[in-house]
């Protein structure tokens, strides 16, 4: 008997930067596995893999540039970074 596992997934297009770093996390925790290629596109199969956000505290509700904090993200090397700003280069 040969069995055969399909699945379909819906992708949900993200940034460069929050795929990127979903990405390297996956791989730094030995689940490079999930990266795979579908219609010529590399995806990340998500399945049973949850996301949640990174909880930033700051005395100041501001980035040193001005932007709220909102704004805010760490990049691959762990360096806060502002989305508005990096938008704006």
């Amino acid at each position: 008997m040969n069995i055969k596992q399909t699945h379909t997934f819906s992708i949900l297009e993200l940034s460069s930067v929050a795929y990127e770093e979903i990405k390297s996390k996956l791989i730094e925790a030995g689940w490079g596995h999930v990266i795979m290629e579908e219609d010529g596109k590399e995806v990340i199969d998500m399945n049973g893999i949850a996301v949640s956000k990174e909880v930033i505290e700051y005395a100041e509700h501001r980035h040193h540039c001005g932007h709220h904090a909102l704004n805010l993200y760490r990049d691959d090397q762990g360096t806060l970074r502002c989305s508005v700003c990096q938008a704006l280069r």
